[in-house]
């Protein structure tokens, strides 16, 4: 198997380390992870198209093909580039210290950046920093340095326009392209597959299941009747000829067909800028998770949020559903969303 290298968002401990495994686990005919670090992740795969990673992450900011690994120590990454064979084409090379680590060993980035270059050329390595045919990156962090050629970089300029404030409908509360994938990848959304999201809301978690996980049907529902309407309105203007059908309904009762969706991507109401019709919170993720337990297909993944006054954990296990992982993210001095990813068996 190739080997690679990712870099993660720094913006939370756990959910994008959780986003990487989960392209993974659709992207990637098979796939073991060789080392985890706090922005690093070394991985190795058959079968990937590793640009893929980063046209559907929310929070894998980088990806490349692995070429070296060390320790950051001094002359550790001196050494390592000794080692490497020049590869076809003309490369710029960049260097770059995550979170500031590694600032003793490297004080002057642009000095070892020289340096860096120097060994390469003298390896008979073709370089350029203007006109180039790849980018070799050499990155450090706490205690480990990597050297490898970037292949896939997240680039969130390219989701300016999806931005909920931006959308021809819009409602606070909803959340941003970059978390709507995180939800879509933690739901193992794979190309060609039926998607569905009992409160969609705008419609954003659709939107990125059609257009960045390359879903071949989203099914978007919510109880507001200007929330079903306006994400129809979304979902016509960024998604194209794409299959979606938007419906206003009760999560409690889906009216769906026993395992007729492939993954289930949602963030349940809590009340405060999502309505819940008057009833209480517990009460509607209690009847989604049946729900899902029953649409669902057999193995197919459930990804929800749900606010941490919700037992999630108990009522996931209640409706039937496997419990695979839980992460924490705290969203004010109030509220910490629980997201859980769950299983039917």
């Amino acid at each position: 198997m190739e080997r690679f290298y990712a870099v993660l968002a720094g913006s939370h401990a756990t959910l994008p380390l959780a986003e990487l495994r989960g392209i993974l686990d659709v992207e990637a005919r098979r796939y073991g992870v060789l080392a985890v670090h706090t922005q690093l992740v070394l991985f190795e795969a058959e079968g990937l198209d590793a640009q893929v990673v980063t046209r559907r992450a929310g929070f894998v900011e980088e990806v490349g093909r692995l070429l070296a690994y060390t320790e950051a120590e001094p002359g550790a990454v001196e050494a390592v580039l000794e080692t490497l064979e020049p590869l076809p084409g003309v490369y710029r090379v960049e260097f770059r210290r995550l979170r500031g680590f590694a600032a003793s060993l490297y004080p002057d980035e642009r000095a070892a950046l020289k340096r860096f270059v120097g060994i390469l050329e003298s390896r008979g390595w073709k370089l350029s920093p203007r006109s180039y045919t790849g980018i070799i990156r050499i990155i450090v962090e706490e205690g480990v340095a990597v050297a490898g050629v970037m292949l896939g970089k997240l680039r969130v300029s390219e989701l300016r326009d999806r931005w909920p404030h931006l959308r021809p409908f819009y409602k606070p509360g909803a959340l941003d392209p970059r978390m709507a994938r995180l939800f879509v990848n933690l739901a193992r959304v794979a190309r060609g597959s039926r998607y569905l999201d009992p409160f969609c809301g705008t419609g954003g978690f659709a939107i990125e299941a059609l257009l960045s996980a390359g879903a071949r049907e989203a099914i978007c529902g919510d109880i507001d009747r200007d929330m079903a309407a306006g994400s129809a309105v979304n979902l016509s203007r960024y998604t194209g000829g794409r299959l979606w059908v938007t419906a206003r309904w009760d999560a409690r009762r889906l009216p769906l067909r026993d395992e007729s969706v492939d993954s289930i991507g949602t963030d349940t109401p809590y009340g405060r800028l999502t309505t819940t019709a008057g009833m209480k919170t517990e009460v509607i993720v209690a009847g989604f998770l049946r729900e899902a337990a029953r649409v669902l297909r057999r193995g197919g993944f459930v990804a929800f949020a749900c606010p941490h006054w919700v037992e999630c954990r108990e009522l996931t296990l209640d409706a039937g559903l496997q419990l695979l992982e839980e992460h924490y993210m705290r969203v004010h001095g109030s509220l910490t969303r629980i997201i859980i990813i769950a299983r039917r068996r």
